[in-house]
């Protein structure tokens, strides 16, 4: 909860209350009554703070996760219990000014007092669900952007030019050498660019499709490179059916050979593993060789997974690339299962 916004929100509602009251004062016959001013602004003070309280109590017990029906419920009950205190200093005030016109009394003060509390409270949960409404259309309209952007890095680096120029001047000698082998890499090039197009605009895919989407990549980069390019992996097949933000896996793998392939003559060996801590799923991808600068902040693939990654989860995911020794390891996690949307409601 962002506390200079609400803290002006407090301002305006019990100042705009406190400038109704100066008004009906100097309005009123003279002399004014300043006994009866005092009176009256220290019940405004006390609403003030017994307003603070609900809201601290709505932000510790999370009122503001619950359904709108829920929340007014709270929030009214909580109004009417808050009246309770202002009523109390009223009863002190009474002790000593009397008014012959309308004389006080317990109940119509305990009553002006709740409706007070509970038009601050229609006002206060209206004025938070409109933020959180707009904060939602923010982040559609962020993940709309995040999508076609993902979409666009799908065909122009991750899919890429020079991956397709390369694919193709393989096939043209595949189909000469060995039209079996040329077939599936056919097959496997055209599956690639339908997975492209069809999960660019999805949130999450099962974990079963991102791996099935990067070994036909790793088929024909392993047809590119042959024996120079050794690929292991370790994936749980109870994992399968877990989310995963789409092209994560192959983003972090083809970063890899992208910068890691050129290295050693002796080849690049990477491997990867998912598992799962707790709440959290794990990814690492680990390859041979040493971190370049070009491989490790800037890469459009990167920086696309890390905003996506932070639209979807907000803190409770992050994408770190790393020099370990003698490998470069890149490590992600992001919440298990979760529907991304839940994570940013009520933020």
């Amino acid at each position: 909860m962002n506390t200079r916004v609400y803290g002006c929100f407090q301002l305006y509602v019990w100042g705009f209350q406190g400038l109704l009251l100066t008004l009906f004062c100097f309005a009123g016959p003279p002399p004014i009554e300043w006994f009866y001013v005092v009176w009256e602004v220290a019940r405004l003070l006390v609403l003030a703070l017994v307003s603070c309280g609900i809201i601290h109590i709505a932000v510790k017990f999370k009122w503001f996760s619950l359904t709108r029906a829920q929340l007014f419920v709270r929030a009214g009950v909580a109004c009417v219990l808050g009246s309770v205190p202002a009523t109390a200093v009223s009863y002190q005030f009474s002790r000593y000014y009397h008014d012959p016109v309308f004389p006080w009394s317990t109940s119509g003060d305990l009553c002006y007092n709740a409706v007070l509390l509970l038009v601050w409270g229609a006002l206060f949960s209206s004025f938070h669900l409109y933020r959180i409404n707009r904060a939602l259309e923010l982040n559609q309209a962020q993940m709309a952007a995040a999508s076609k952007g993902a979409q666009l890095a799908a065909l122009t680096n991750q899919i890429n030019p020079h991956f397709l120029f390369n694919s193709f001047s393989l096939l043209r000698v595949l189909v000469q050498r060995d039209p079996g082998v040329s077939s599936d890499a056919i097959l496997s090039l055209s599956e690639m660019m339908r997975h492209s197009l069809t999960t660019a605009s999805k949130e999450t895919i099962s974990l079963a499709e991102e791996i099935g989407f990067l070994d036909r990549y790793l088929f024909l980069e392993c047809l590119r490179f042959e024996d120079r390019l050794r690929i292991t992996r370790e994936v749980p097949d109870d994992l399968m059916r877990e989310r995963i933000p789409p092209m994560l896996l192959h983003t972090l793998v083809q970063n890899a050979i992208k910068h890691g392939i050129d290295q050693d003559t002796s080849g690049l060996d990477i491997s990867y593993r998912v598992n799962k801590e707790g709440a959290k799923m794990k990814l690492i991808v680990v390859n041979t060789g040493r971190l370049s600068d070009a491989a490790s902040d800037t890469g459009t693939g990167l920086n696309n997974a890390r905003t996506r990654l932070k639209l979807l989860y907000g803190d409770q995911a992050s994408l770190t690339l790393c020099q370990q020794g003698t490998v470069v390891v890149a490590e992600s996690h992001w919440p298990s299962n979760q529907n991304p949307d839940e994570s940013l409601v009520g933020r």
